[in-house]
Formats: C-alpha cells, sequence, structure tokens
C-alpha cells in the first residue's frame, strides 16, 4: 500500500509509442496489482487509451477532484492544489529503473538493522519524491476541511485524507529507523547514543500504534481493517455468512481466517515470501507489526552483534511470533472485536495524533 504513479509515462509516452512508424502497439490496457489503490491511475490511464492525444494533467486531475468530493456544499481550493501537488510529484514517478510498482513502507518489512533502505525494483522501499511535498499536500486538504466541514461526512474525502495521512506517517518512520540504528551502532562513536538510542526506539513505536488509531477511524474498514478482512474471510464458512456455533464451520472458518492472515504476512508456512502481500490496516500493524519491532528494539538495544543484519537470535525469536501469529483467531485477545469504529471519529483522532507529532505534520 502507498501512493504512486506514472502519470507522465502513462499519457505521453503511449501516444508517442503508437506514432512510431516501427511500433507494434495497437492500444492500452492495466493490471490492477501494479498500481494498487492509486484510484486516480485507473481513471486517467483508460481515459487516455480513448484520446490521440495525451491528456493535459493539470486539468485531468482538476476535473477529477471536482467530480470526487462534488458531495459537498463547496470545494475549496486546497483540494485541487493538494492534488495537483501530488501529480507533479508523487503520482509521477519518471524513473522506473528506481522501482517499477508502488513503494513497499519499511515498517512492513521483517526488522532487521541492515537491507531495508534504499531497496530498488520489485518492491522498493525508496521514496521516489521529496517527503515534504506530500506533507504540504496533506497541510492543504486538511485546510479545506476546515473550510467546509461537511468534507468530514463525504466518503471520497475521508478516503482520500486517510491515505494521505497513512503515507505521511509512514514515511517518518524512516528518518525515525535511519536515527535509531545510527544512535544503536556502538562501533561508530560520532553517532552511537544508548539513550538517544532508546528513546527513538520507543518513537518508533508510537508512531505505529497512531497510524494504527488513524486507519481504524477512518470509517472505511473494507480498505484499513484487518478484522473486516478476517471477518469477510470466515464469513465464507457458512453458506448464509452467518457462523452459526456449529463445529465443522467453525473448524473451516479458523482454516479460512488461517489463510486470510498468512497472505498478508507470511504467504507461506514458514515465510516463503514473507511480507510479499503486506497491508498498512488497523488491526494488522497493533497485532503483528509493533510486536515485531517492538522485539527488534529490544534485541538492538540489549546486544552488540545487532548491527551486523545477520542475528540468527532475532530471526529466530520473529518468525516463532509471526508462525504463532496465523494460528490466533481474532476476537480471542481482548483488545481484537469485529465491531468497526462508529462513523464520524476520523476528526478528532487526526487532531490528536496531529498534536503529538506536529513536527511530522508541519505544524510545529
Amino acid at each position: 500500500m502507498g501512493l504512486y504513479g506514472q502519470v507522465e509515462n502513462v499519457t505521453i509516452n503511449p501516444i508517442e509509442a503508437l506514432a512510431n512508424t516501427t511500433s507494434t502497439m495497437v492500444g492500452m490496457g492495466l493490471t490492477m496489482e501494479g498500481q494498487e489503490g492509486n484510484e486516480i491511475m485507473y481513471d486517467i490511464i483508460l481515459d487516455q487509451a480513448w484520446a490521440s492525444t495525451p491528456l493535459d494533467t493539470k486539468s485531468y486531475f482538476h476535473d477529477w477532484v471536482r467530480a470526487r468530493y462534488h458531495g459537498s456544499a463547496t470545494s475549496p481550493e486546497g483540494l485541487y492544489s493538494a492534488w495537483d501537488i501530488m501529480r507533479s510529484t508523487v503520482y509521477n514517478n519518471t524513473d522506473i529503473t528506481l522501482g517499477n510498482a508502488v513503494t513497499k513502507s519499511i515498517f512492513e518489512l521483517s526488522p532487521n538493522a541492515t537491507g531495508l533502505l534504499n531497496r530498488t525494483g520489485h518492491h522498493p522501499t525508496t521514496i521516489r519524491y521529496d517527503p515534504a511535498v506530500l506533507v504540504h499536500a496533506w497541510n492543504d486538504l486538511y485546510d479545506a476541511a476546515a473550510q467546509e466541514p461537511s468534507l468530514w461526512d463525504n466518503p471520497a474525502y475521508t478516503f482520500d485524507f486517510t491515505d494521505v495521512t497513512r503515507q505521511v506517517l509512514a514515511n517518518a518512520f524512516y528518518p525515525l529507523y535511519t536515527t535509531f540504528v545510527a544512535a544503536a551502532n556502538s562501533s561508530v562513536n560520532s553517532t552511537y547514543s544508548p539513550t538517544t538510542a532508546a528513546g527513538t526506539g520507543q518513537q518508533m513505536l508510537a508512531l505505529l500504534e497512531d497510524l494504527d488509531d488513524v486507519l481504524a477511524a477512518s470509517g472505511h474498514p473494507e480498505h484499513f481493517s484487518l478484522a473486516y478482512w478476517i471477518g469477510q474471510a470466515r464469513a465464507w464458512a457458512s453458506s448464509t455468512g452467518s457462523l452459526v456455533n456449529d463445529s465443522s464451520i467453525m473448524q473451516t472458518a479458523d482454516f479460512y481466517e488461517y489463510n486470510a492472515r498468512n497472505q498478508v504476512t507470511l504467504w507461506g508456512p514458514t515465510g516463503q515470501i514473507s511480507d510479499y502481500a503486506s497491508k498498512q490496516w488497523s488491526g494488522l500493524i497493533n497485532s503483528y507489526y509493533v510486536p515485531r519491532w517492538t522485539m527488534f528494539v529490544e534485541y538492538t538495544l540489549n546486544t552488540t552483534t545487532a548491527m551486523n543484519g545477520a542475528n540468527a537470535p532475532l530471526s529466530r525469536t520473529l518468525l516463532a511470533f509471526e508462525e504463532a501469529w496465523q494460528t490466533e483467531i481474532w476476537g480471542e485477545n481482548v483488545e481484537e472485536t469485529y465491531a468497526m469504529p462508529v462513523p464520524g471519529k476520523l476528526q478528532g483522532v487526526v487532531a490528536r495524533v496531529v498534536s503529538t507529532w506536529p513536527a511530522v505534520f508541519g505544524t510545529a
């Protein structure tokens, strides 16, 4: 999950290719996996497919925003400026050598002191834009709702605002991680600071917990909730979708839950392609990613060998946790529930998170 697009590549380049007399290209199509949840990319690609000249992306984004938020009384300028900022940066990767698909945030990956940053190719971790520009866009979106409060009741706005907030927080994990690793590395005297490492480690975990809270309050569990994902999987055990107290049905439901959990984590009995289909979902962050990073932080702070990147004890501890997590049943832990949060909580949760992380959101 991540904000990503290749606006220029899907508007200008196809038309140039079609005009090339040596080209065998006859039209355009798309596959759903590479762009993931970035809806505007699907729209612009499919509209470009029917156009003989490259679409004007600036006017296209403007009209798309106007249509997307039409349910609100007014459309403040901040909506347009936010998406225009993202159009030319976040959604405009022109160097596919750094990564040809959505950036995977490093906190979704198995924790390690090395090998997480600046990955390229498939599942890259390199952020291909200045994170500060996304913070600027986020502020424009946030200010728009201050000018037009009805946006908080607009499903399109709350989805997009949740998604952008999610990405801002995910991006903020990077500098915390690099600070932690540097401060915990006793072999580099200039940056080594156990006090800084301990404090930054706690900040990393707190940031993830606040991200979980934002996603839980989104009002869109079908997009941002592990409980929803598991609930839908378990419902397939019954032809009616209702789980009665029948041992056979419950065993089937447990099996479906195992597979639902496994797909978004280990994807294989022992992590054959671990984190391949990782998600930034409420419930998944708090129950899976936070415990993994807690283990990493504690291990790193209490050993002198954590910086070499090949830590068998930590790897064994992580895998044992990951395998055990696959077999859990949602709701057995007291904090787990299938009940979806009451709509309308996003504004208050975001206000609290912003006050906690003013530097992250550019409000300091």
